[in-house]
């Protein structure tokens, strides 16, 4: 994972505009992030070809080595065929300035960099599925 500030995150993200863009809002410590891990790389593959693009982030705490080294460990043994960040920015600054209370989550942004979609899993009761991000990218392609 490439460690980056808030600000290189922001820089990075509005660098694939005109692409639509998924973003997995992740962390080593978050077992359905890490369920559905698999399914962001079968779709990543699925709609590369359609001007969609894919990258993690990971919200892992800075200070935890630990969960830092499992997180790339976890990454090297699924080898996604996208770019992975960590946010290297305290863990409660980082859910702050994503504007996040929990995750999984995944943004989804439209050609013109907007967020388009937020899908979380904040509420153990309302849980987003991997439809609804499909559902979300066949809407944003339609455009």
């Amino acid at each position: 994972m490439q460690p980056v500030s808030f600000e290189q995150w922001q820089t990075i993200r509005a660098a694939t505009i005109p692409a639509i863009l998924v973003v997995d809002l992740w962390a080593s410590w978050c077992v359905p992030c890490l369920e559905r891990f698999p399914e962001m790389i079968r779709m990543s593959r699925e709609y590369r070809n359609q001007g969609v693009e894919f990258v993690s982030l990971s919200l892992d705490d800075r200070d935890d080595p630990e969960g830092i080294a499992f997180a790339n460990e976890f990454l090297h043994k699924n080898k996604p065929p996208f770019a992975n960040y960590f946010l290297d920015e305290d863990i409660i600054d980082g859910f702050e300035k994503i504007g996040i209370l929990g995750i999984p989550t995944v943004d989804i942004y439209a050609r013109d960099g907007t967020r388009a979609y937020r899908l979380t899993g904040d509420n153990p009761n309302a849980q987003f599925t991997e439809e609804d991000v499909e559902n979300a990218l066949t809407t944003l392609l339609a455009r």
